[in-house]
């Protein structure tokens, strides 16, 4: 497993210095051993060290940390031949005929959705109101 690239601050394992598949016995250990080892050469990372046990216990936040690890294997060339066999399975996607598919400029397809669009030259201030806003006075004005 490795953890995302962007993310540029040690993980939690990092920081306690246990592996990414830890079960909760070791996580619960890790902070005496890290208060052992890597704590008494750098005591300003205790409380990091701390938080880090801390959200590792709460299997939520484990869950949240565990989102950005990535457990990445490359395929063998055995299991490379057999992923052809296993898409077989999905079949085609669905396609539909031109009939079926709607189209809004066809009238054949509910006539009350057709509309008539007339093109007019409106001058602004002929509008008395749009989407039952009232309507709007300009009033410019020069003072500061």
């Amino acid at each position: 497993m490795f953890k995302d690239p962007l993310q540029k601050e040690p993980t939690p394992y990092e920081t306690l210095g246990i592996p990414f598949s830890a079960p909760l016995k070791l996580i619960q250990n890790a902070l005496p051993m890290f208060m052992k080892g890597e704590g008494r050469k750098k005591p300003h990372l205790l409380g990091t060290a701390q938080q880090a046990a801390r959200r590792l216990q709460s299997p939520k936040e484990r869950a949240s940390i565990d989102l950005f690890l990535y457990d990445y294997q490359p395929l063998s060339e055995d299991e490379d031949e057999g992923i052809g066999t296993s898409l077989i399975g999905l079949g085609a996607p669905t396609a539909l005929d031109l009939t079926e598919m709607y189209c809004p400029m066809d009238p054949a397809f509910g006539a009350e959705e057709s509309r008539v669009i007339s093109v007019r030259t409106v001058k602004f201030s002929e509008i008395k109101s749009f989407d039952s806003n009232p309507p709007y006075i300009f009033q410019p004005s020069f003072e500061r």
